[in-house]
């Protein structure tokens, strides 16, 4: 089976931090684009940008047959997925987020600038 390709696009931010945050997700495939955005309230940039990643990733319809991309400007997001340090404030976030991810076909974050 030929897994379908997904662009996550995903941003997410306080001002001033901590403070009120909100997310912005951009998903891309088969050229059709889904966008979608959340106010969380009183939060951290760092844990609207995981926040936003699960979003983004609990958005999929079959999760199970898409080859995933995640891109973020998410210094924490990018270390953690691609072998680096741990989180320590954020730890059940990104467990969270590492669950809903392992239900993906392929999964892997691309750090963009920002």
């Amino acid at each position: 089976m030929q897994l379908i390709q997904v662009e996550i696009w995903t941003d997410g931010s306080c001002n001033p931090n901590p403070g009120d945050a909100g997310v912005g997700i951009v998903l891309k495939s088969n050229g059709r684009i889904k966008e979608i955005s959340e106010f969380l309230g009183a939060s951290t940039n760092n844990k609207a940008e995981v926040r936003a990643a699960i979003v983004g990733v609990l958005a999929l319809n079959c999760p199970e047959q898409c080859d995933v991309t995640l891109y973020t400007d998410s210094d924490l997001i990018a270390v953690v997925f691609n072998g680096g340090w741990r989180a320590r404030d954020t730890k059940p976030l990104m467990e969270q987020l590492k669950e809903v991810t392992s239900r993906c076909g392929r999964f892997r974050v691309v750090k963009v600038d920002r």
